[in-house]
């Protein structure tokens, strides 16, 4: 179930936005809610009970709390969800670098736009939630979901996973795990480093900014491939 919030005060927007995402959806065999706020104090207050949706489209300019205060809120406890400014005001995008904006769509091209930025939501968040790593060993067989791996590192002859809310560790080289991950959102950044593109925030100079906080530092050798993938992953 992909859950999506619109906020826009414009009524006739916000029924022809849900139109064009209900229109999306039908024969993709993919569940999704949609609530729908005209008035965005409403979702603000969702939000200040950290009620979490998968997709945010957000109206920038709106009277009382706009779609900049959302998106700060947003961002304040979640890193993960994908947010969307529609907009007549291309000119915020700057500002928002630093809430990881998605994508910015002016609404005079709305139904052109929004329809290849959920092609490439859905795509972010089926990555995230699909496909495991198996870690066996003589006392335990378990699955970590991709969705949940930020980096792995070496540690020795240990290859050990950093995790949203846990951290393991396996007697495996990082080329071996690598090898059996078997998936394209893994890229080495260092030879002693593998990060998941979609917990990537930000890439600035050398360093990648995960949404955990920490900052990476890219080898030289690597920096050229690490910034191309991001980019095509983004993209």
């Amino acid at each position: 179930m992909i859950r999506i919030a619109i906020a826009e005060d414009n009524e006739d927007f916000i029924k022809s936005t849900e139109k064009i995402i209900r229109q999306f959806y039908q024969g993709k065999n993919t569940q999704i809610s949609i609530e729908m706020f005209t008035n965005s104090e409403m979702l603000y207050f969702d939000l200040d009970e950290h009620k979490k949706y998968d997709l945010y489209l957000l109206d920038i300019d709106m009277p009382k709390v706009n779609g900049m205060q959302l998106a700060r809120k947003i961002r304040s406890y979640d890193m993960e969800s994908h947010i969307i400014f529609l907009t007549s005001h291309l000119k915020y995008s700057v500002i928002g670098y630093e809430y990881r904006i998605f994508r910015y769509i002016p609404k005079q091209s709305a139904e052109e736009k929004l329809i290849p930025a959920l092609e490439s939501v859905t795509q972010e968040i089926m990555l995230r939630e699909g496909g495991s790593y198996v870690i066996t060993t003589n006392s335990k067989y378990m699955k970590v979901p991709y969705g949940e791996m930020v980096y792995i590192y070496k540690d020795g002859k240990n290859s050990v996973l950093i995790c949203d809310t846990n951290t393991y560790k396996v007697r495996k080289s990082l080329k071996q795990v690598y090898d059996e991950i078997d998936s394209k959102q893994f890229i080495f950044v260092e030879r002693g480093y593998i990060v998941n593109i979609i917990k990537i925030s930000k890439i600035i100079g050398s360093e990648v900014y995960l949404i955990n906080g920490e900052v990476l530092h890219v080898g030289g050798s690597y920096l050229k491939e690490v910034k191309m993938k991001i980019s095509e992953f983004w993209r």
